[in-house]
């Protein structure tokens, strides 16, 4: 049931979210493509408008279905592999604490950061590229 929850909440958290990393992935972009010019960086409001302006809300929502169906995934593979440290630490006698949870943590975080780097890669790519006119994707 953990894993259901999980990939739920994960869900969730990427629509709440994703409109707000959509307008900070633009604004981080266009601070470095104007370093070294006059031009000065656009505040939040102006990035989200401009963003509107290009393709109504569905534009905040730009490069979501990649990370959205990674979620479960990402789920499945951070509980599992904790549990799995979790039991084997067990077994070596590491009493339950902060260190058995730490280590444990650690091994789901690192799995799963390794796993979704490319995917991550992808989604802000689909973010900063604007849709070109007439183009079905986006």
């Amino acid at each position: 049931m953990d894993f259901v929850a999980g990939s739920i909440a994960g869900a969730t958290g990427q629509l709440v979210g994703h409109p707000l990393d959509s307008i900070k992935t633009r604004l981080q972009s266009e601070s470095l493509l104007a370093r070294g010019t006059n031009r000065a960086s656009s505040s939040a409001y102006k990035c989200a408008r401009n963003i509107y302006n290009e393709g109504g809300l569905r534009a905040f929502f730009r490069g979501l279905s990649l990370p959205l169906c990674s979620k479960s995934f990402e789920q499945c593979v951070a509980f599992g592999i904790q549990s799995a440290v979790d039991q084997l630490l067990e077994g070596m006698n590491v009493k339950e604490g902060t260190l058995r949870s730490g280590l444990s943590g650690m091994a789901a975080g690192s799995t799963t950061s390794l796993l979704l780097t490319p995917i991550y890669l992808v989604k802000v790519q689909l973010q900063v590229t604007p849709k070109a006119k007439g183009s079905l994707s986006g």
